[in-house]
């Protein structure tokens, strides 16, 4: 009887045991979630306010709605990228400096009018799905699931819903090509060192520009 009664008490003991790091393991648990949900929240925090930064220096370079489509764009990339390393930290400042280092662009009257009617329809709601487009095509470029090559020509080959001539979309295109292209080259050059999905899709739109050059200089028979 005795023995039965020191075996219970070994039970007793084992199962207060039991409780107690049952309960040290909840609340090790519960604070390390706690730990990691501060962490992301301030990742959150941390990157809205370099999209914010982002879209505050395209609105003041760009003309008219440019500045809000180039950051609807590109955001994502600042979005999903954590500042972890120093090459990253470097790259955040330098793109900073080289952004505060430019003027705003300026634009003719001509071109700023085109580039009203060209634009016209990218209010709110539209910029808001060129952002949620923007993020799916990157996503499906550098898995592989859509071929950049056959994208791009399904865009040239789409129809045009924009009232604007042949001669004002060539200088619309030239425009883009001579002012904003080599701040979006520097801009991108920084977001490859900070956002891996940038760097993967850049690569595959890099390679797919390699494969062109190649076609082009193989002769035809």
């Amino acid at each position: 009887m005795e023995k039965i009664k020191t075996i219970e008490k070994e039970l007793e003991s084992l199962e207060t045991e039991k409780e107690i790091l049952s309960n040290l393991i909840k609340q090790d648990s519960e604070d390390i979630l706690r730990r990691l949900a501060a962490e992301e929240s301030k990742f959150e925090s941390a990157a809205k306010e370099r999209e914010d930064y982002l879209l505050k220096e395209f609105l003041r370079l760009f003309p008219g709605k440019l500045g809000y489509i180039f950051a609807a764009v590109n955001s994502s990339y600042l979005l999903d990228s954590k500042l972890d390393d120093e090459k990253k930290k470097a790259a955040w400042e330098r793109l900073i400096n080289k952004l505060d280092s430019y003027n705003e662009l300026e634009v003719e009257d001509q071109l700023a009018g085109i580039l009203n009617k060209l634009y016209k329809k990218y209010d709110e709601k539209y910029l808001a799905e060129l952002k949620n487009n923007s993020v799916e095509i990157t996503d499906d470029i550098i898995s592989g699931k859509k071929d950049p090559a056959k994208l791009l020509k399904e865009v040239k080959n789409s129809p045009k819903d924009f009232d604007i001539t042949e001669e004002e979309e060539a200088l619309v295109n030239q425009y883009l090509v001579r002012e904003i292209q080599p701040i979006m080259s520097e801009v991108g050059a920084e977001l490859k060192i900070i956002s891996p999905r940038f760097k993967a899709f850049s690569e595959k739109i890099e390679r797919m520009e390699i494969d062109d050059e190649l076609e082009d200089m193989i002769p035809e028979v």
